[in-house]
């Protein structure tokens, strides 16, 4: 008995942490998006059975009386499984996309760097270590060019692509280096649009795509699918207070890949 009752507080506590590791982040950027909105319902969850466990386990064995009850208690297992699963999976595929960074020495490559939301005052955090990545390839390599992809969402002040070149240039990258894509809206069309302005200004078709470290394997997957040719990563840290919710939400966009595009 006593077991059990420390195992609420431990579930309790830990929901609490993850509902605010989750729902903070949310508020701060003002951005609710489905990975905080995800973790948000899976923590209260856990509190909700710390505080109420001894009414939903009597729930529970009142079902397991009925044959309607002992299908529903296995569908919810079944379901929980299969999410688990998934969850692993999708885990492990993002692992396999950060870990493809090699590139052959001396090699200078195009450098396209993928768009994320912007502010009135910038760029947010994580395109902003998009762009500190990227700059970094840049200072390495002085033959290399670089594409900024992102157009203008409804809440955006401006284009994605020009924030990041206003970035990149005051930062002393020389703008005759960056070309921009102010027009796409998702990865594909970042994807599409960079490889468009290589071909229309003859720039280096081997590529280096810098994106946050948790989207490299779809932005990978969808760069081979689009005929990139043996593109590397460069996977942009994500700050620690993000990263539950933007890898919760990358899952959805890898289940999207995988199953509807």
């Amino acid at each position: 008995m006593k077991g059990f009752i420390v195992f609420r507080i431990v579930l309790g506590c830990l929901g609490v942490v993850l509902f605010l590791w989750f729902f903070v982040p949310g508020v701060l950027t003002a951005n609710f998006h489905i990975g905080v909105v995800t973790g948000v319902i899976i923590s209260l969850i856990m509190v909700l059975y710390a505080v109420f466990s001894d009414h939903i386990n009597r729930f529970i064995k009142m079902l397991w009386h009925h044959i309607a009850g002992k299908i529903l208690i296995f569908a919810v297992l079944l379901a929980v499984s299969a999410i688990l699963v998934l969850a692993i999976v999708c885990m492990a595929s993002m692992g396999r996309g950060m870990s493809r960074t090699n590139e052959p020495d001396g090699e200078s490559r195009t450098v396209v760097v993928l768009g994320c939301r912007v502010y009135s005052y910038g760029p947010s955090l994580m395109l902003k270590s998009r762009l500190d990545a990227a700059y970094d390839r840049l200072i390495e390599d002085k033959n290399a060019c670089c594409i900024v992809c992102g157009g203008q969402g409804r809440t955006e002040p401006e284009t994605e692509a020009l924030v990041m070149y206003d970035y990149l240039v005051a930062r002393g990258i020389e703008p005759s280096r960056i070309y921009m894509d102010d027009t796409s809206e998702d990865t594909i069309e970042n994807l599409i649009n960079a490889a468009q302005i290589i071909k229309d200004n003859d720039l280096n078709t081997r590529c280096t795509i810098v994106t946050s470290d948790y989207h490299c394997y779809r932005a990978l997957k969808n760069a081979e699918r689009l005929g990139y040719g043996e593109p590397s990563m460069i996977p942009a840290g994500t700050l620690w207070w993000i990263f539950p919710s933007a890898y919760v939400r990358e899952m959805y966009g890898i289940l999207e890949m995988w199953f509807l595009s």
